[in-house]
């Protein structure tokens, strides 16, 4: 009922204003399937990113306010300490020892704002830097992109948006194959695990940023639905939360994955043509560069750049194998 509340109010709105929302959401809901969900402290989404969209902070805070009208789903930390420390300084009075009372002053109104500022974890950088947003239901929040998409584009929800360019189509069969293979490791009913990774530089791997925007899609086209799941983890006695996928039907998922290896065999010789050309032409640019894995700091060095890796992930565990084989082989 408050779905259908919400959308007739956003029924009202222009597609100029429609599109401003979308793009605010999805903003929001990419970082936070990349940084995963923080319910106690929220998310930090850069301002810098709606920038680049030519949105800037009242549009944004409009956006999501429109959003949040008839649906508690999230708390801005930004609005919220505004609103708390205005409050504080229109209301507050101070009883003297001679039983006079006087309003606060500017000092005692800014050291409220700060031990605000402490209870929520926040620096001031923080809130010139970043919208923060406590989300409370994320699924609703993912359904109200799904409507205001399928109000814009008139979006078949049956119809899949399928890559035509033979990389991209790559990195959604990387995504896909792992969903598969951790499916067939999990307990029936259970949510698939599908953490988000570490920098990783391989052909055919997408980087953390592009495979949130697929695990994203794929979600659009309700091919699975993003959640999270409490997982084991050995330097933690509590456990940890990651993220997780469940895929609500599963012929739908698979059908999706035969169509994306039927799209990888037609555009296949082209794309190894291409692939084949960048290696030559790189081989010979490329040949001084030196590749090393400093696994006490957990960094892979190749040439003059540096990726950080995860210690004790699989990529971290997997560059350690390599590289003691590769030292095995000079010796």
């Amino acid at each position: 009922m408050k779905n259908v509340m919400l959308m007739s109010d956003l029924n009202k709105l222009s597609s100029g204003n429609l599109k401003k929302i979308q793009t605010v959401l999805r903003i929001v809901l990419d970082t936070i399937e990349l940084q995963e969900l923080n319910r106690l402290i929220g998310n930090k989404i850069l301002l810098k990113k709606f920038e680049q969209e030519n949105l800037y902070y009242d549009d944004i805070i409009g956006a999501l306010n429109k959003i949040n009208k008839n649906n508690k789903i999230f708390k801005i930390l930004n609005e919220f300490i505004e609103k708390e420390v205005i409050e504080f300084h229109k209301k507050c009075w101070v009883s003297n020892t001679e039983g006079e009372t006087r309003k606060v002053s500017e000092e005692e109104t800014q050291k409220y704002k700060k031990d605000i500022m402490k209870v929520n974890n926040i620096l001031e950088e923080d809130l010139k830097e970043n919208i923060i947003i406590i989300v409370k239901d994320l699924n609703k929040l993912k359904e109200i992109e799904k409507e205001i998409n399928k109000k814009l584009g008139d979006v078949d929800e049956n119809e899949i948006d399928f890559p035509d360019d033979p990389e991209v189509i790559e990195e959604y069969l990387w995504v896909v194959d792992q969903i598969e293979k951790e499916r067939q490791r999990t307990p029936n009913n259970e949510p698939i695990a599908y953490p988000v990774s570490e920098p990783f530089i391989a052909s055919g791997i997408p980087m953390p940023e592009q495979e949130t925007s697929i695990l994203r899609k794929l979600e659009l086209d309700n091919l699975i639905n993003i959640t999270e799941k409490e997982v084991d983890d050995p330097f933690d006695p509590y456990g940890r939360i990651i993220r997780a996928v469940i895929i609500p039907n599963l012929k739908k998922f698979e059908d999706c994955r035969t169509k994306l290896l039927e799209l990888r065999e037609r555009l296949n010789k082209p794309y190894n043509n291409k692939e084949r050309k960048i290696n030559v032409e790189t081989s010979q640019k490329r040949t001084d560069y030196k590749i090393l894995f400093d696994k006490d700091r957990g960094i892979l060095i190749i040439g003059n750049k540096k990726v950080k890796i995860q210690k004790f992930s699989n990529q971290y565990y997997l560059l350690k194998i390599i590289f003691k084989n590769k030292k095995k082989d000079r010796q």
